[in-house]
């Protein structure tokens, strides 16, 4: 599975296209056996039940802009196996999670039509368990880099789904409240063993704070371009 993904998001140029029906590709640019596909997601042993949803790294909707057919090719292209990456349905769909810090992100760069770089991955561990002879990543991070009125922010997120990628298979738990996090891009270099650009180290809203800072629901997030009032428009992500 994928280390990273990285995609631009153009709020103002931005469409809203429907989901159809989904259909993964291998990609062209990688031998078919390097590249995670259904040998994990389908023929459970458990009939009609996947233990694991087959997750977007890049969102689908993020590149979804420009005109129509370059709108509907950027869709297209979210469904290949090299952006695919195994979540657990309740931590893939859930508003509080990984969808919900999504639907934040794209719901602010649409309605401020403003422009941002957001990149995504699995944070990697040797303790991750195995399921059908692949590990699954415990958590998930993303850094949005947004540029606002000619001064560039970065923030990075953290994600949970550990309760789900230990002990396979698993029972429906309650998430908690403490498994969102907003860290450093200093912290979120290390858990990765990537290197951001200065630039976008030197815009951390978080620069220099070493604590994590616990996201119980999204008005808890540290981004000092966002006003009072944009705070309490999505607030109905919480």
């Amino acid at each position: 599975m994928a280390f990273y993904s990285a995609v631009n998001i153009d709020g103002k140029r931005w469409k809203n296209l429907n989901r159809g029906t989904d259909k993964w590709f291998y990609d062209p640019r990688l031998d078919e056996s390097l590249q995670l596909g259904d040998e994990l997601y389908g023929n459970e042993p458990v009939p009609g039940k996947n233990y694991f949803d087959r997750g977007h790294l890049v969102r689908r909707l993020d590149p979804v802009w420009g005109n129509e057919d370059i709108a509907e090719l950027a869709n297209d292209d979210t469904f290949h196996w090299t952006n695919c990456s195994p979540q657990y349905k309740g931590f893939n769909q859930g508003q509080d999670l990984w969808q919900g810090l999504e639907n934040y992100i794209l719901y602010n760069t649409d309605e401020e039509d403003v422009k941002a770089s957001v990149f995504n991955g699995p944070i990697f561990a040797d303790d991750d368990e195995e399921h059908r002879g692949t590990k699954i990543p415990q958590a998930y991070w993303k850094l949005v880099v947004v540029a606002d009125s000619n001064k560039l922010y970065s923030s990075a997120y953290i994600v949970s789904q550990k309760q789900y990628a230990k002990n396979i298979p698993f029972e429906e738990l309650p998430i908690g409240n403490h498994n969102n996090f907003q860290v450093s891009v200093a912290k979120l270099e290390q858990l990765t063993g990537l290197r951001f650009s200065e630039n976008v180290r030197n815009a951390d809203v978080r620069i220099g704070n070493d604590e994590d800072l616990e996201l119980q629901n999204f008005s808890d997030i540290d981004h000092p371009r966002r006003s009072t009032a944009a705070r309490a428009a999505v607030s109905g992500y919480n």
